[in-house]
């Protein structure tokens, strides 16, 4: 599960009271962890194709509490496993209605898992819980993906590798988060039944970054693309978390990672914001003036183009 907000909306300022592991007990018990989702958009084909899922907690007495406050208590405390299956569960059972409202039955659902969730919990522990929350919500196995963060694909052990190969083979998708972001070499992307990666946003950020005063250094740009032409030689699905620009969006396209996911196309957003926005003809404003025209596909970019979200 993800420590990060993707969301400076709704977040509280000035110093917040300690979160504690008795205070994450209380607030899953009182259900005020709450999910939002943040859409995954394929620029080629001009459609949303899955939404991840985020944990929110809504504090009466405190506000909102960012997920960075309190998912490193939850998983130092062991509160991680409760709150994770409450996370699970929850999405599931909201994603089903999501899928019943709108006109998307191939839409996917993204959910993090951490590997506290998952280390010393019974060899089919975690399995169970993941299938249960599937048969509770009626989804098909091959509309979840879990994805494992770096506590999680970073050090596999046999009792991990083990459960994630069932999941896997029951057809649940195994997605490596953050990709890039820590020290894990690529020889995980052997070791793990994964199907798709997902691009750290950081690697995103960096294409703002120029080198050319000091070429001694790695070019990003460059390192990105043999990112992308590798994960790809590996006929894995690949996702570029954290683009905020256009620009960043194009480059994506040209370079082959058609989807994106971060603040261009929308933040997160509850239940019945998304449905509306999944339901209401929208456009994204993709507007680049100086730019010149790259195709892919279906689709390209120019000045003054804006993309509709569907075909």
């Amino acid at each position: 599960m993800k420590k990060k907000s993707t969301s400076n909306s709704g977040s509280v300022s000035g110093r917040m009271p300690e979160v504690t592991p008795e205070c994450i007990r209380k607030a899953i018990e009182l259900d005020h962890i709450s999910v939002e989702y943040q859409p995954k958009y394929d620029l080629a084909h001009r459609k949303v194709t899955g939404v991840e899922s985020l944990a929110r907690w809504n504090c009466p007495e405190r506000g909102r509490i960012r997920p960075d406050s309190f998912i490193p208590v939850a998983e130092s405390s062991g509160q991680i496993r409760t709150l994770g299956q409450a996370i699970l569960l929850k999405s599931c059972l909201e994603f089903s209605e999501i899928r019943n409202r709108t006109n998307f039955p191939d839409l996917d659902l993204a959910v993090n898992v951490s590997g506290h969730q998952l280390r010393g919990c019974g060899l089919n522990d975690f399995v169970k819980t993941v299938t249960d929350a599937l048969l509770q919500a009626k989804l098909p196995p091959k509309n979840l993906h879990l994805e494992l963060t770096e506590t999680t694909w970073c050090r596999p052990s046999d009792e991990i590798l083990e459960q994630l190969t069932t999941l896997a083979e029951k057809g649940i998708h195994i997605v490596v988060d953050d990709f890039g972001a820590g020290a894990a070499g690529l020889n995980r992307l052997v070791q793990l039944p994964v199907l798709g990666v997902k691009i750290d946003k950081g690697f995103v950020q960096l294409l703002d970054r120029n080198n050319a005063t000091n070429p001694t250094r790695v070019d990003p740009k460059q390192l990105l693309t043999e990112i992308i032409r590798f994960v790809r030689s590996l006929g894995l699905s690949l996702v570029a978390e954290g683009v905020e620009r256009p620009d960043q969006a194009q480059w994506l396209l040209k370079k082959g990672c058609p989807i994106i996911q971060g603040f261009l196309v929308s933040d997160s957003m509850p239940k019945e914001k998304l449905i509306s926005f999944l339901n209401a003809p929208k456009k994204l404003d993709f507007s680049l003036p100086d730019a010149p025209l790259l195709t892919s596909g279906e689709f390209s970019f120019s000045g003054n183009h804006a993309m509709p979200f569907f075909s």
